[in-house]
């Protein structure tokens, strides 16, 4: 992990130096939970500014704080960092479920790992989260601009096919179309869809969003051999912020997990 993170940090200095999009003052989060313990993982795509900043834009102190930033490690720039600083950065990655975590935004997708068995919150059932981009930026994905996606994509195409290949993890939960759509690229073939009438979204003009759900087995990420198999699985409504996903839609969403992955064998 060290030489991920050495190698994420290195990006900030270089060609991500002048990406005013950036929280540049904030250490990139390749990980939430420990990844060599977990059997499950959640994807998203990439942290909050919240995991560093209040709902006013300072910078979280003293116990509310999450992660280091460069004040809290005595840096001037990320490339200097030590290996003692780095293994600080891996434990506040590490330790996150039992410090202070952004509960607003995990606590609802806890309740779909439970139904799976697994917790974000347990040592035993671990489950662990991962974004296609480390990097927090100081607006939300969905409002950047077309090619600061693309530059951090690029930047980081690698991270999730490394990741996964040296952890524990043996399903891979996908959280919401965005988040398929750019795994999808990563892979050699495309995942199975499903169309579930149960997940619809009905709108106010009459109309409905359909609900699909996606899954595949899958050996490599972006050319990247995991060496053994991993079960992706996922679904287009984002918990979290799509309109309109009422708790019949959750409820089934989950039932369909634990199902899915109480039929899978994991890895021993």
């Amino acid at each position: 992990m060290r030489a991920t993170i050495r190698g994420l940090l290195d990006e900030l200095d270089q060609s991500l130096a002048c990406n005013d999009e950036i929280i540049r003052w904030a250490s990139p989060v390749p990980v939430f939970g420990h990844h060599k313990i977990a059997g499950i993982a959640t994807l998203g795509l990439n942290p909050s500014n919240r995991e560093f900043v209040n709902a006013i834009g300072e910078p979280l102190t003293g116990e509310l704080r999450r992660f280091h930033s460069l004040a809290t490690l005595g840096l001037v720039r990320w490339s200097s960092a030590s290996d003692r600083q780095i293994d600080e950065i891996i434990d506040s990655c590490r330790q996150y479920f039992f410090n202070n975590p952004y509960d607003s935004w995990f606590r609802s997708l806890d309740k779909i790992l439970l139904e799976a068995g697994f917790s974000y919150y347990s040592k035993e059932r671990h489950a662990c989260h991962l974004d296609l981009v480390p990097y927090a930026t100081k607006i939300k994905w969905g409002n950047l601009g077309r090619g600061s996606k693309e530059i951090l994509l690029n930047s980081s195409k690698n991270l999730i096919g490394n990741i996964l290949q040296s952890s524990s993890i043996s399903v891979l939960l996908l959280n919401g179309q965005g988040v398929v759509n750019l795994f999808c690229d990563l892979l050699d073939s495309p995942l199975e869809a499903t169309s579930i009438d149960g997940w619809k979204l009905a709108r106010s003009n009459g109309s409905y969003v359909e609900g699909r759900a996606y899954r595949g087995i899958v050996t490599k990420i972006a050319g990247i051999d995991l060496g053994r198999k991993l079960l992706v699985i996922g679904y287009n409504h984002n918990i979290q912020s799509s309109f309109g996903v009422s708790n019949k839609v959750r409820i089934s969403i989950a039932n369909w997990i634990g199902i899915i992955v109480g039929e899978f064998e994991f890895e021993t």
